[in-house]
């Protein structure tokens, strides 16, 4: 009869060789049914805020797999129209600069942005509306309300590319080797390893011989 003689051991006590199945069968650790993302949507929600994107970490949404992030977000306009370039300052001059909301299509990947259109140029008042289509210059505020519109369209897109890039390092970074040798080692995980094989044979097998 063969009795195996077995002991627990950490993850950096064992043989290099029975580490790296430990933790290939641990991959999803960091990131199976846990909210290992909240941080990084949370601190993307505050820096879009910053600028005028009020978002909520609820009305983001990303898929690794199909290479997709998208968010809903109410945007104030006023507060983008610096971040997007001088040229829609003229905006900023109209009575009320309405509000506009970035919301998912019907695929899951894109986005699209609704909203009413500013008031166009008040001619009740024949100085400011000289002054107003001055700064307008060629253009006229509809026009460039169009193309603030796709502006702030494609500034959000180019927002989640970059959202979901991030994401993704930190699944990779999660999901690597380092990193789940760290996990089982920080949280005192331990494993069955055989310490030493015994033989033990029946001795009244041996004696009717």
């Amino acid at each position: 009869m063969r009795t195996i003689k077995k002991c627990l051991l950490r993850i950096s006590e064992l043989p290099e060789t029975e580490q790296q199945k430990i933790i290939d069968n641990h991959r999803s650790i960091n990131t199976e049914n846990t909210d290992w993302y909240e941080p990084t949507l949370e601190e993307f929600a505050q820096s879009m805020h910053l600028i005028g994107a009020d978002i909520t970490t609820d009305n983001i949404r990303f898929d690794l797999y199909h290479n997709s992030c998208w968010f809903r977000a109410v945007i104030n306009t006023k507060l983008m129209v610096p971040i997007l370039g001088n040229k829609f300052r003229p905006l900023l001059l109209l009575d009320d600069l309405p509000w506009v909301v970035i919301m998912p299509d019907d695929h899951r990947d894109r986005m699209t942005i609704t909203g009413p259109k500013p008031l166009e140029i008040d001619d009740e008042d024949p100085l400011k509306s000289t002054v107003l289509r001055a700064q307008f210059g060629n253009t006229t505020p509809e026009d460039l309300w169009d193309e603030l519109t796709e502006d702030i369209l494609d500034f959000c897109k180019d927002s989640a590319k970059k959202l979901l890039v991030r994401l993704r390092e930190e699944s990779e970074w999660l999901e690597s080797d380092e990193s789940i040798k760290d996990t089982l080692e920080s949280n005192d995980y331990e494993f069955e390893y055989p310490e030493q094989t015994v033989m033990i044979w029946n001795k009244s097998k041996e004696e009717s011989k």
